[in-house]
């Protein structure tokens, strides 16, 4: 681990020595802002079913520990 980290810090030091005058700051490669796919169901469906008062009960009846509609979980926060 030393060696390698000998080496990272060697390298780092070769970027220090680079002469960067009048080179633009660089923050990203594609020019994209805010580029995101449109949240749209694949072509078919993926065999979904609608959610509905039955099946919630089948589902939510299968868990060890519950409260009306909901799971109930430990704490994962301390108090």
């Amino acid at each position: 681990m030393k060696t390698e980290l000998s080496s990272i810090l060697g390298y780092i030091e070769q970027l220090n020595n680079v002469n960067t005058e009048g080179v633009e700051p660089l923050f990203q490669t594609t020019g994209l802002v805010n580029s995101m796919r449109e949240d749209n169901p694949p072509a078919g469906g993926r065999g979904d079913f609608e959610m509905d008062e039955q099946l919630n009960g089948k589902l939510i009846g299968q868990a060890p520990d519950k409260q009306e509609r909901f799971i109930k979980v430990k704490s994962i926060l301390n108090k």
